[in-house]
């Protein structure tokens, strides 16, 4: 529940290409990763600023 915070900022260090990071299972794309902050994945994130 992240609803008593006004924003969420996520930062990842790895190594990685455009629009991938390299985890320890393989490469994540990060629109999917992002898209679990979305406002109709985690309701408590509804218009708040998010920074990746």
């Amino acid at each position: 529940d992240h609803s008593k915070r006004s924003s969420f900022i996520c930062v990842l260090l790895s190594h990685g290409e455009e629009g991938i990071i390299f985890g320890t299972n393989g490469p994540v794309d990060l629109k999917k990763l992002a898209s679990f902050f979305r406002g109709d994945c985690c309701r408590s994130q509804t218009g708040k600023p998010k920074l990746f």
